[in-house]
């Protein structure tokens, strides 16, 4: 389960100068009645992800054992499976597109699911879930995937909800994809399940990271090689720290915890 903070990013977030997206992992989402929300914070802003589970059901979280959780529905009529994922960007209702979820069959029978907008277009195939197996719904109809203010993960067998978790569902919040966000110079970092420092920008590149401590000591020198990087930081104590990355002429610090 990851420990972030409320200044960095609490989710996976990934952006380059081709795509972007929030990926939520459920690992510190919780539940009210037939609804699970998971609130995360982006750039300093707080984006809620909601995912409503079928009528007259409640809404659960599996946990693998590790802290890993996941969506799981505790009904097994035809109205419970589905999920209807919606999403609030501080505190107003934001369209996104759909660009994927991972899966996860914990029972002995097949299940079948398609994703599809909130007029029943599909946007994903129909995907046949045997037992045990694991994987990940991808968009076939990207025209359908688009600027949606909801979408349904629907069941088409009995039981599919509450025999098949849902994992990471990646969206991408349509204000994420304007041409003033493409454009945005600062530098976009999130903390991974290790605490790593993950940073992105499209010229990261060849930049200098430095890791500091707050008193000003140099603690370590790397070079960015992508412009997705992850700062390994694993060998320092726990404790607020800093990363100074200079780019070109461009230096940006980034305070982080360990």
């Amino acid at each position: 389960m990851k420990h972030l903070y409320s200044f960095l990013i609490l989710a996976f977030y990934t952006i380059t100068a081709q795509a972007q997206y929030i990926e939520f992992d459920f690992d510190n989402a919780t539940i009210n009645g037939n609804t699970v929300t998971q609130d995360v914070t982006v750039n300093g802003i707080g984006y809620r992800l909601t995912a409503v589970h079928g009528s007259n059901s409640t809404a659960a979280l599996f946990d693998d054992g590790t802290g890993d959780l996941s969506l799981r529905g505790t009904g097994g009529s035809r109205p419970e499976q589905n999920w209807t994922i919606s999403l609030i960007k501080a505190g107003s209702a934001e369209n996104f597109d759909f660009v994927s979820v991972d899966y996860f069959n914990n029972s002995g029978s097949t299940h079948t699911f398609i994703v599809g907008d909130s007029n029943n277009n599909a946007i994903s195939a129909q995907t046949n879930i045997p037992p045990s197996d694991a994987g990940t719904i991808l968009v076939a109809t990207p025209a359908n995937a688009t600027n949606l203010p909801s979408c349904l993960i629907f069941g088409l067998t009995f039981f599919a909800t509450t025999d098949t978790y849902f994992d990471n569902l990646r969206i991408k919040p349509v204000s994420l994809l304007s041409n003033e966000d493409q454009t945005l110079e600062s530098v976009q970092y999130f903390q991974n399940s290790n605490h790593n420092l993950v940073l992105s920008h499209y010229k990261l590149e060849g930049a200098t990271i430095e890791v500091l401590n707050l008193n000003g000591q140099l603690l370590s020198t790397t070079t960015a090689n992508a412009i997705d990087y992850e700062v390994d930081v694993t060998n320092l104590s726990s404790g607020l720290y800093i990363a100074r990355v200079t780019l070109d002429n461009q230096v940006e610090t980034i305070k982080f915890i360990r």
